[in-house]
């Protein structure tokens, strides 16, 4: 039986931390109910399938940071993302349906749907996985900011220390050395952003701030 393989990504939009990619191979006759696109899961429900999925789908995570997004673009850090997600799971897939388009590495045959997390269940559960892990992740990130606004360098439970370019690893938008006004710019602007955001969540979130998502 063809193994197929659904591959979709989390943290293509956001300004702040890495972007994940999951890739899921589910039985071919599960009875998980509600596997659709993320973003039509509320939060509570997102984790409830999340859990049913990871139970009983072959499920691989890659995760590019945003260190590696600067160096070489969001779109390539994506790619990226979901070749080491597909690379790591159990079984080798015989096709790995892509949300969105087919990845330009044609030694993992591939193929892109345009809109496939609303479409096909793999592509959504894959969805749902890349989403619930990158948003833990923002949470444990977002908790441990306030203490390195200066420093730059987070702690998080059960991690090594992780260097961040600003609070919740904010991406630079103009890395070319060519641009070294504008990069200085949105340094400025994203550190100031980051102060003000720490401090407002810090106010009203005690016990940890909101991560972005």
């Amino acid at each position: 039986m063809e193994k197929i393989c659904g591959v979709d990504e989390a943290g293509r939009g956001p300004l702040a931390g890495p972007v994940v990619a999951a890739a899921v191979i589910l039985p071919s006759h599960h009875n998980i109910d509600s596997i659709k696109d993320s973003k039509k899961l509320s939060e509570k429900k997102r984790q409830i399938v999340y859990n049913n999925i990871m139970d009983v789908a072959d499920v691989s995570i890659g995760i590019v940071s945003n260190r590696t997004i600067d160096k070489i673009n969001v779109l390539n850090a994506t790619y990226l993302a979901m070749e080491k997600a597909i690379s790591g799971l159990e079984s080798i897939p015989d096709i790995s349906l892509i949300d969105g388009y087919a990845l330009p590495n044609k030694d993992i045959k591939s193929e892109g749907i345009i809109g496939g997390d609303n479409i096909v269940d793999c592509i959504s559960a894959a969805s749902i996985i890349a989403k619930v892990h990158r948003d833990r992740l923002m949470s444990i990130l977002s908790k441990n900011a306030v203490p390195s606004l200066l420093t730059g360098v987070v702690m998080s439970p059960g991690m090594e220390k992780e260097k961040v370019s600003f609070p919740l690893a904010v991406r630079m938008l103009h890395p070319s050395k060519k641009k070294k006004p504008q990069l200085f710019l949105t340094w400025s602007i994203s550190f100031l952003v980051s102060v003000a955001i720490c401090i407002i969540q810090k106010k009203t979130h005690p016990q940890g701030m909101r991560a972005f998502t």
